[in-house]
């Protein structure tokens, strides 16, 4: 039998979740591994990994497309009230000569996980898991390459259901004729359908 679809829900901001979101990369990775580009990738995978997995998003944030990959709209607002609140502390870190300083975060608070329902505790597991330990370089390679990156017009909003673009093997477990429709969709024919040929 095919595994059922979750049942998709409009993203609603959850600052809580987001803040502890936060908090939670901020201690389980050293702030020196963990630049803004980084933590940017790292909160658009847990959302739109979990929203593809359970139907909706953990934080609820919106996504637009930079030519970094996904960035988060609300961000700045959430750290600042981090400050505010001494849990955070933005910091910046000299890299070589050439290259800008980069800005991390430091922890100074710990994260409180009761917030979070079970399936949203794993999603941020593994997310930390999977994602953790990439570069932030990396991270956004691979956020190039994921179709609501993919499939938005340059500083548009990204869609959490385009998610369904991505290949997913739980939903080749028995005859789904709209899953098999989407896991052999071409990403290139869907840029040419929504914008038009792409030149060469």
């Amino acid at each position: 039998m095919a595994a059922q679809k979750p049942y998709y829900v409009m993203a609603k901001l959850n600052k809580t979740k987001y803040k502890q979101a936060i908090l939670y990369f901020a201690n389980r990775i050293p702030a020196e591994q963990l630049g803004k580009v980084k933590l940017f990738k790292l909160l658009y995978f847990l959302d739109f990994d979990h929203y593809h997995r359970h139907g909706k998003p953990v934080t609820g944030e919106t996504y637009r497309k930079l030519d970094l990959g996904p960035a988060p709209t609300h961000f700045d607002e959430i750290v600042v009230e981090l400050e505010a609140d001494r849990r955070v502390l933005r910091d910046e870190m000299k890299l070589p000569d050439g290259y800008r300083p980069q800005q991390i975060l430091r922890p100074l608070a710990s994260y409180d996980l009761t917030a979070f329902s079970a399936k949203e505790r794993e999603t941020l597991e593994q997310t930390v898991a999977e994602y953790g330990g990439l570069s932030g370089k990396v991270l956004s390679a691979l956020s190039h390459d994921d179709p609501p990156w993919v499939l938005a017009e340059p500083s548009a909003v990204l869609d959490y259901e385009d998610t369904w673009y991505r290949y997913n093997p739980e939903l080749d477990e028995g005859p789904d004729p709209i899953a098999d429709a989407l896991a052999e969709v071409n990403l290139a024919q869907l840029i040419e359908d929504r914008f038009g040929k792409q030149p060469q």
